[in-house]
């Protein structure tokens, strides 16, 4: 099934698991047209990270892509409603975008939160950039995801700000919404 038509099915999933009641029919339904937008930003932004920009060729597996993009599909929502520039945190300036990311220029060279704000794409870019980065620093997805949610973990032991050793009941729930495990790997990895 093509990537676009698994997450237009995903859409109603996170919608009703807010309990979120989509007007009929779901196609004009406001929510609906806006997680079907962020599904057009999203397939962009996995086209610029996950292919070779020379021959167009996957350089991450299908089934990684398609878990990158239910996940940020999922997240896009909970961060930021599906839209660019969501109220909240963004209100203050300490956080930017679909995905509330912090410091967007630390991941994308001349983002600002301003741009950031004004660009459905740009903000699922910084958003992804920071998770993988997460990621490559914490060796799994789930506590690159909490690191993104809460933060370094400040160890007692060592005294030291670091990976956090588990994933958040709150990460876990936003992970099988996606169809991944709780600890947001592909369902049979």
């Amino acid at each position: 099934m093509p990537l676009k038509a698994l997450l237009a099915a995903l859409i109603l999933k996170i919608l009703i698991s807010t309990g979120y009641t989509v007007k009929p029919p779901p196609g004009s339904d406001p929510a609906v047209l806006r997680g079907q937008e962020n599904i057009a930003s999203i397939e962009r932004v996995l086209d610029k990270l996950t292919l070779d920009p020379a021959t167009t060729k996957a350089v991450t597996p299908p089934a990684r892509r398609e878990a990158l993009a239910r996940l940020l599909l999922v997240f896009g929502f909970f961060e930021g409603s599906w839209y660019a520039s969501p109220k909240g945190d963004n209100d203050a300036g300490t956080a930017c975008g679909v995905l509330q990311v912090h410091a967007p220029q630390l991941l994308v060279e001349g983002a600002t939160c301003t741009k950031v704000r004004a660009s459905m794409d740009l903000g699922y870019e910084v958003g992804l950039r920071l998770i993988l980065r997460e990621e490559d620093k914490c060796g799994s997805l789930g506590a690159s995801l909490t690191m993104f949610a809460m933060g370094p973990w400040f160890d007692p032991k060592t005294k030291k700000f670091s990976c956090p050793p588990f994933v958040l009941p709150a990460i876990q729930k936003r992970c099988k919404i996606a169809g991944l495990t709780a600890d947001c790997r592909p369902t049979g990895a």
